[in-house]
């Protein structure tokens, strides 16, 4: 009888402890589907950058279900790119895309740096 109990009680602590693996793998794969699902939502909007957004100075800003982003655009202050003689006729911009999600009582965010050469007008 003591034999008995003694194995339900290894199969419990073995039980609690498997299950405990098994959340946290799930725990961790919703997570990296949020991270996934981000980066997907950031190339989507960089793609849209020249085309739907244009590439001037200033911030835009967005939601998407639960993720919100937030891109800023500035001219790029380089001082080898101001020397350059091709500067009158092309500006290169510094962009900057946040991503945010909720996660539980966390607010994750990814963040995107590029580089974007624009036309000036008149050229």
């Amino acid at each position: 009888m003591l034999e008995v109990l003694v194995a339900f009680a290894l199969l419990g602590l073995t039980l609690g402890v498997i299950l405990q693996v098994f959340s946290g793998g799930l725990r961790n794969a919703a997570e990296a589907g949020n991270y996934i699902q981000a980066a997907i939502i950031a190339d989507s909007k960089l793609a849209l950058l020249g085309n739907k957004f244009p590439i001037t100075a200033g911030e835009r800003n967005g939601e998407e279900g639960i993720y919100s982003w937030r891109m800023r655009i500035e001219p790029n202050r380089d001082t080898d790119e101001l020397s350059n003689p091709t500067t009158g006729r092309y500006q290169l911009y510094a962009i900057t895309l946040s991503v945010q999600w909720h996660y539980g009582k966390q607010r994750p965010e990814l963040q995107f740096m590029t580089y974007r050469l624009e036309a000036v007008d008149g050229s």
